[in-house]
């Protein structure tokens, strides 16, 4: 049984997280994708795997930064109300129930929480 040794600097700074929202435009990542890994390639050796590997990482890293868009969210937290929160995670079981189901009743009640939570919010 081999060993491994890990050494952690307790003392280290943490950069502070922050609040970012990325959204990825997945027709575009598709796009690029498809025109930067070619089809049939020939591997002849464990090297020329290892290199084909390097090559599809760093295509999809570099199509996952080209196709995202990161917007920072400014200011505090909401803290919503506990009937908005009730409401809120209601409509995520909805949404859950219905992806693994596929029943419409789920679907529209998701939707019917989804619109009474807007209208609560903006209130």
């Amino acid at each position: 049984m081999n060993q491994v040794s890990i050494e952690i600097d307790i003392n280290a700074s943490i950069p502070a997280i922050t609040k970012t929202l990325k959204t990825t435009n997945w027709m575009k990542f598709y796009d690029i994708v498809k025109g930067a890994i070619p089809d049939n390639l020939s591997i002849d050796s464990t090297k020329d795997f290892d290199e084909y590997i390097s090559k599809i990482t760093s295509v999809i890293l570099t199509a996952i930064n080209q196709s995202s868009n990161a917007k920072i969210i400014i200011g505090p937290h909401k803290n919503l109300p506990p009937n908005i929160t009730n409401k809120i995670t209601l409509r995520n079981q909805m949404k859950k129930r219905w992806q693994i189901t596929y029943k419409p009743r789920f679907k529209r009640k998701s939707t019917q929480l989804t619109n009474k939570i807007k209208a609560d919010i903006k209130q």
